[in-house]
C-alpha cells in the first residue's frame, strides 16, 4: 500500500482473523472508482420501517440495505 501516493514502493499486507479486510478495502475502492469517486455530499441514509438504506445521488439508487 502506498500511504502518501508519491512513492512507487510496494508494501506487503498481511491479513489475519475471520474476515479478509484488505480484500474488502480493495473491493470498496474499486466500487468508489467506478462510481466516479463520490464525496460524502452524494450519499444519503434513509430508514424505512425496520430497514436502513444507504443511497447515492438520491433514494432511488440504494447501494446498501440492512434490516
Amino acid at each position: 500500500m502506498d500511504h502518501d501516493g508519491r512513492q512507487e514502493d510496494r508494501f506487503t499486507v498481511s491479513q489475519y482473523g475471520p474476515r479478509r479486510l484488505w480484500d474488502e478495502i480493495e473491493k470498496a475502492h474499486g466500487w468508489w472508482e467506478k462510481a466516479d469517486r463520490p464525496g460524502p455530499d452524494r450519499f444519503g441514509l434513509r430508514i424505512v420501517g425496520d430497514e436502513q438504506q444507504v443511497f447515492l445521488d438520491g433514494p432511488t439508487t440504494v447501494i446498501s440495505r440492512v434490516s
